[in-house]
């Protein structure tokens, strides 16, 4: 398992490569192992004094920004970078998912810090109430970027200069996304 992860993060062209070849099943278990780690992520903030009326929007513009963007990735990459096929770019999609829960995941110390930091034994309030509710906003923010800075990786192995664009294209488009589907929570808050 562990040498998997490293190679999942070390060499994720080549990982992309053997995964798409290898059935269903391996090609979207770093997308699905991601996901859960930026759920648990949440609603590890949640627990620890985010805002439970942002954790079910939040997951929800999360998941919708993904599946709007995944086709879009598929299609421009098909276009655009011919030697790569629609299963060859949702396996390096499907990694970078997975790296980029991992890099979410991560953030879980600096929340339990915060909770411990916290004045009051039961309750975040208060500036650390806020910089957690931040931080669980975070989460998903920070699975975004590393799925833009993995997938550009994965690409730029492929084509230098097309594959980065696309990556990043795709990225903003996916935060833009997530952004506008949440802007509506934040309105009433």
């Amino acid at each position: 398992m562990a040498t998997s992860l490293v190679a999942l993060i070390d060499r994720p062209a080549r990982e992309a490569l053997s995964r798409a070849q290898s059935g269903v099943l391996p090609l979207l278990a770093p997308m699905l192992a991601g996901l859960g780690l930026v759920s648990l992520t949440t609603l590890a903030g949640l627990a620890l004094g985010g805002r439970p009326a942002l954790f079910e929007p939040m997951l929800r513009a999360l998941v919708e920004a993904l599946l709007l963007a995944t086709p879009v990735l598929l299609v421009v990459t098909t276009l655009a970078l011919p030697a790569l096929s629609p299963t060859t770019t949702l396996s390096a999609f499907s990694i970078s998912i997975g790296v980029a829960g991992l890099s979410s995941a991560l953030m879980l110390p600096l929340l339990v810090f915060l909770r411990l930091c916290a004045a009051d034994g039961h309750h975040l309030t208060g500036p650390i109430g806020v910089a957690a509710t931040l931080l669980l906003l975070a989460a998903p923010a920070v699975f975004l970027v590393g799925v833009s800075v993995v997938l550009s990786r994965t690409l730029s192995a492929f084509s230098n200069w097309g594959g980065e664009r696309i990556a990043w294209l795709t990225g903003a488009i996916t935060f833009s996304v997530f952004l506008m589907r949440l802007a509506p929570h934040f309105a009433r808050s």
